[in-house]
C-alpha cells in the first residue's frame, strides 16, 4: 500500500477524517440537546426556562413562559394552514416572518402537510403575545372552538 505524509496509508488517513467528523458531529449535538428545550407545559400553565433556544409547539397554546432577555423562541406549528399574527409588543419581543415548510412528497392532495413557524427574540423586560389563527382543520373542514387559534403569553425577565 502506498504511504503518504508522515509515512501513513490513504485508509489510515480516511479513517482519521471519519473519527474526527464523529467526534464533531457528536459534540454539536450535545451542545444542542444541552442548549435547547422544549416546553411541554407545566401543571400551572408557566414554566420557568433560561436557555438560549426555546422551542414551542401546540401545547404551549394558553400558556405564559418565562424567559430572558436575548432567548430565541421558535414557535412551530402542526400543518400549514395556520397564519401568525405579528408580536402584540414589537418593542418587547421580535418576531421573523412566517416560514411554511411543505410536507413529504408523499402527502395526499388536500391534508395541508407540513408546518409553519416563526422566531421570536426577546428584546427588553416585558410581556408580548404571539398569536396564530387558522380556518380549516383538515380536507375542507372548518376549524371550531379552540382549534381556531393558539395564543402564548412571552414574560421576559
Amino acid at each position: 500500500m502506498k504511504k503518504y505524509n508522515n509515512g501513513y496509508s490513504i485508509v489510515e488517513i480516511m479513517l482519521l477524517f471519519v473519527i474526527i467528523g464523529l467526534v464533531v458531529f457528536i459534540g454539536a449535538y450535545v451542545w444542542h440537546v444541552r442548549n435547547t428545550v422544549r416546553l411541554t407545559g407545566s401543571q400551572n400553565g408557566s414554566a420557568a426556562l433560561t436557555t438560549k433556544l426555546v422551542r414551542l409547539d401546540e401545547s404551549a397554546n394558553g400558556k405564559t413562559i418565562d424567559v430572558k432577555q436575548g432567548t430565541i423562541i421558535s414557535v412551530e406549528l402542526n400543518t400549514t394552514n395556520w397564519t401568525f399574527k405579528p408580536i402584540s409588543d414589537p418593542s418587547i419581543a421580535k418576531q421573523s416572518n412566517q416560514i411554511v415548510r411543505q410536507g413529504l412528497t408523499t402527502c395526499r392532495a388536500l391534508q395541508d402537510c407540513g408546518n409553519v413557524s416563526v422566531r421570536i427574540q426577546a428584546l427588553q423586560r416585558g410581556k408580548a403575545v404571539a398569536q396564530a389563527t387558522k380556518e380549516k382543520c383538515g380536507e375542507l373542514v372548518y376549524c371550531t372552538g379552540s382549534a381556531v387559534g393558539f395564543s402564548v403569553e412571552i414574560k421576559i425577565n
